[in-house]
């Protein structure tokens, strides 16, 4: 008995031996294939599709974001910047029979677009007034709101379905008169607001007033920064007045150009908010003593470039090119004629200083002036037609190339479109017309040689055309050249000018900056 007990015994003794031993292997073979494991993950690199990649602190990533929500500003008529009246009613300043008309529309993707009284009252519902449509589908999804701005500017609230080309919304003010310190004309495009602004305005000599008004739509007051170049030396100005201004939200404020920086042959303004973004123009008066010397609604200029375009220039143009530059350039101004190019002066600019280009009078079949420049620049033309007894002003800016754009042509006016191609290559426009109510008026096609231009009259799309848009495969530069019948038969000399407002797409930049030391 005792035997069998000592055999179960040793038996299971060689078990559990027998187990641990299993054990210990396992254990070994467990380690080393956890070692090697280890060591593969350590020296093979896994495929990149299964790795997540972890930012890198301080890496910044850039991602363009498209705008479906912007306002517009149409300015009020033109105005004397102080119309009090003192001494001899026969010495005073007066506006004479100032009247005005203004035209907007929007095109394509447009979800809504409701225009404003501006500056803008506290119920505003009371005085929103939507862009009407005649007919969806003969008018091609076209608004329009025709009016004047006598008493008021406008502020256009417009709310895009899509960023697209094609899409949005352009405007213009034109403003006349027969008597008075304001007769010519006067117009401008509509303008979108923005955190930043540039001018380029004429001599600040005495006579002239420039007068700088600036609109805040936004709920929430901003200040603003105002540097000023001259033609006196390079750098900013020490200015006479204060070179900062406040505008209220919904409101609007004005600064004195001219009393700022007096004496300058020409001077380049830089207006730059620092909370929200504003719309700005500038209301420029020339008199000599009683005789009025023109006027004119100046718009912001456009992006630097090396080849600018100014069209709309007329043979018999008396022509002043006002020149800006970061660093110094040498700039080329040539003619753009029915006949072809013909070179008008080549001369240095220096760095942040205005050069005022004297151009004598435009050629016959003129139709543009261009710019090209060694380094980006800014430019503007100041074109005066008239007599010492009276004459008109109009600024047009040099503005680079775009591929969708449209014009409207206010009530009362008449246009020429003048269209210029600054490249190379030959290229073909189509140009699509509609009524103020917005209904289709026709299509018209136009085939521009290498650096020329062509000139179309709106009744040569259709009939009844105050809209146009214009499309191309390469980018162009136009605009319209304005008149008024009723200062034709009084004999009046005028001069007006509106720019093409674009249809592309308007998108920003926003940069996102990785940082490990935020923790979500």
């Amino acid at each position: 008995m005792s035997d069998r007990r000592a055999d179960r015994r040793r038996l299971e003794s060689g078990h559990r031996r027998a187990a641990n031993v299993r054990r210990t292997v396992v254990i070994v073979l467990t380690t080393l294939l956890i070692a090697a494991l280890v060591a593969a993950l350590a020296l093979l690199k896994p495929a990149d599709g299964l790795v997540d990649k972890p930012a890198v602190s301080g890496a910044s990533m850039v991602q363009h974001v498209s705008q479906t929500e912007y306002g517009l500003y149409c300015p009020r008529q033109m105005a004397l910047a102080d119309d009090t009246n003192f001494g001899d009613s026969e010495y005073q300043a007066t506006a004479g029979d100032i009247a005005s008309s203004a035209l907007a529309a929007a095109f394509g993707s447009v979800y809504s677009a409701t225009a404003y009284d501006y500056p803008i009252a506290d119920a505003q519902d009371d005085q929103a007034r939507q862009f009407s449509n005649s007919d969806m589908l003969d008018s091609a999804n076209v608004k329009t709101l025709a009016g004047d701005v006598a008493n008021n500017a406008q502020y256009i609230d417009a709310k895009l379905l899509e960023a697209k080309s094609g899409t949005g919304v352009a405007g213009a003010v034109a403003t006349w008169a027969t008597t008075g310190d304001l007769r010519g004309a006067s117009a401008a495009s509509c303008v979108t607001t923005a955190l930043s602004n540039s001018f380029l305005l004429p001599a600040t000599d005495t006579g002239v007033t420039e007068q700088l008004v600036v609109a805040n739509p936004s709920q929430k007051a901003t200040s603003l920064d105002i540097a000023v170049y001259g033609t006196k030396h390079s750098g900013k100005l020490s200015l006479s007045t204060r070179s900062t201004l406040t505008v209220p939200a919904g409101g609007q404020a004005t600064w004195d150009v001219a009393a700022a920086a007096p004496g300058q042959d020409g001077v380049y303004v830089t207006v730059s908010s620092k909370e929200t973004p504003v719309a700005a123009t500038v209301n420029v008066v020339r008199a000599d003593g009683l005789k009025p010397q023109g006027s004119d609604i100046v718009t912001p200029l456009g992006d630097f470039s090396d080849n600018l375009a100014m069209p709309g220039i007329h043979a018999n143009d008396k022509v002043t090119a006002l020149v800006y530059a970061q660093r110094t350039a040498t700039v080329t101004v040539s003619w753009i004629t029915t006949d072809g190019k013909i070179e008008a002066k080549t001369v240095s600019v220096p760095a942040k200083r205005v050069s005022a280009i004297d151009l004598g009078q435009a050629p016959a079949g003129t139709v543009a002036l261009i710019a090209n420049a060694s380094a980006p620049i800014s430019v503007q033309s100041t074109i005066t037609l008239g007599s010492s007894r009276q004459a008109d002003v109009a600024f047009i800016p040099g503005r680079v190339r775009q591929r969708h754009t449209a014009v409207a042509i206010p009530a009362s006016m008449t246009a020429q479109l003048d269209i210029v191609n600054t490249s190379d290559t030959p290229v073909t426009v189509t140009m699509r017309g509609y009524d103020a109510s917005g209904k289709p008026t026709g299509v018209k096609r136009a085939d521009i040689a290498p650096t020329a231009a062509a000139s179309v009259r709106p009744k040569d799309i259709g009939d009844n055309t105050q809209l146009v848009t214009m499309s191309s495969k390469a980018a162009v530069t136009w605009g319209a050249r304005l008149t008024n019948d009723a200062l034709a038969k009084a004999n009046i000399a005028q001069v007006a000018y509106v720019s093409a407002s674009s249809l592309e797409p308007q998108s920003r930049e926003v940069v996102t900056i990785n940082d490990q030391r935020i923790v979500h």
